[in-house]
């Protein structure tokens, strides 16, 4: 009975284990793939920046760029989805950190510059 009440002790451990390092196993190949279809996004935008820059020497929010880019569908048979994605254009926002140099003092300079993009 002893013998019995162990094997099934040890049985179910090495039951949860197994089961533990399968859903190890999945979740690190779903982060991977994460990983993948991320920087192929990345790389998408990359390309759609540079056609841009070659074609184009100005930049207007009517450009491809600007745009909403279409849900690239992903499916491995468990887990589906899309990815989206858009580029904001950030030049033309001013970044209030700047208003403190790096020892924590007002720069003037560039607190004049902001003062006068309030007016």
């Amino acid at each position: 009975m002893l013998i019995t009440a162990i094997t099934g002790s040890l049985a179910a451990g090495l039951a949860w284990d197994n089961a533990l390092d399968v859903r190890r196993t999945t979740v690190l190949l779903f982060h991977e793939q994460g990983m993948q279809v991320a920087l192929g996004a990345e790389s998408w935008i990359r390309n759609i920046l540079r056609d841009d820059g070659i074609e184009s020497q100005t930049d207007h929010l009517g450009e491809l760029w600007a745009s909403e880019l279409p849900g690239l569908p992903v499916d491995n048979g468990s887990v589906q989805g899309a990815v989206t994605g858009n580029i904001i254009d950030l030049q033309g926002r001013f970044n209030v950190n700047n208003l403190i140099d790096q020892n924590g003092k007002v720069d003037n300079d560039v607190l004049e510059q902001f003062q006068r993009l309030l007016v």
